[in-house]
């Protein structure tokens, strides 16, 4: 993984429904392409709440992490995990 970049970002957590948003412009910049995979994880730093990685398609960690995507989305080829 590359040296980590700081950027903010809107991430919003509906508890009720257990659903939440990203806003998808920051992803894009870091290079992001359909397929890739994103990590996010809750740090509570005092310079950040939640810290994103993207493993692009292709690249080693994207292997790692692929076979943790053991939840479907419904309607949707998308799918998840926890790690």
């Amino acid at each position: 993984i590359d040296a980590p970049e700081v950027h903010k970002a809107r991430l919003y957590l509906y508890a009720q429904s257990s659903d939440f948003r990203l806003h998808i412009g920051r992803v894009r910049q870091m290079g992001a392409s359909a397929g890739d995979i994103v990590r996010i994880r809750r740090i509570d730093r005092d310079d950040a709440t939640f810290e994103l990685v993207l493993a692009k398609a292709g690249t080693p960690t994207y292997a790692a992490w692929e076979q943790r995507l053991t939840e479907s989305v419904n309607n949707s080829t998308r799918r998840w995990g926890y790690d």
